[in-house]
This record gives C-alpha cells, structure tokens and sequence, in this order.
C-alpha cells in the first residue's frame, strides 16, 4: 500500500497514525497525530497533508498539540495505529480551506 493510501486509510476510518518527518533541517523522530486532509498545495503543488499532531518529536515553537502540514515525500514508517480510538475532529479544522482547492481526500 503506498504512503498515499495507508494515509487516506487512517483519514477514512479516524485512526491515528504515526510516523517519521525525514527532512535535513527538521528534528528526527517519530510524531503521532490525527490526519485530517491530503492535499496539493496551491502554490507549490508539494502533496501535502494536515495533521493535528498531538505528541512526539517537533521542531516548531508552536506546542503541541498542534497543526501541522508534512510534506508526503518526506514521510516514512507511517503506521495506523488500529488499536487506538477513532479521533474526533480537531479544534480548528477548517474544511473549506482554500488549501483543499485540490484535495486528495479530507474529512
């Protein structure tokens, strides 16, 4: 199953996932989160996903849990994580984004 599917998957069914950011000037390690959309950015046609990440490793000064926005080619050892509860809709999600203007796939 490629990262595309296994991603769309846990949006589908509301698992979270967790997974590893490979990005030179990005802390290493893996995050956990809840994924809320798939999408092509508008800009830079990077695929790209929304995910409200709720802990693990950041590098951001943002707290977690937060928002997020990984680009897919950078992700590996992405694992739903099929034991945990499906997750509700995180505070801020905001599905009419002008974001999602070509979107794979979203809540």
């Amino acid at each position: 199953m490629s990262l595309l599917e296994l991603l769309s998957k846990a949006i589908d069914s509301r698992k979270p996932i967790s997974f590893e950011y490979n990005v030179s000037h990005k802390v290493s390690g893996v995050r956990f989160g809840h994924p809320h959309a798939i999408f092509s950015h508008p800009t830079t046609n990077n695929v790209m996903f929304h995910i409200y990440q709720t802990h693990g490793v950041s590098d951001t000064k943002d707290k977690l849990p937060g928002w997020r926005q990984p680009i897919l080619e950078h992700i590996t050892n992405i694992i739903i994580l099929e034991d945990e509860e499906s997750f509700l809709i995180a505070e801020g999600y905001k599905p009419n984004s002008p974001l999602y203007a070509k979107v794979f796939t979203k809540i």
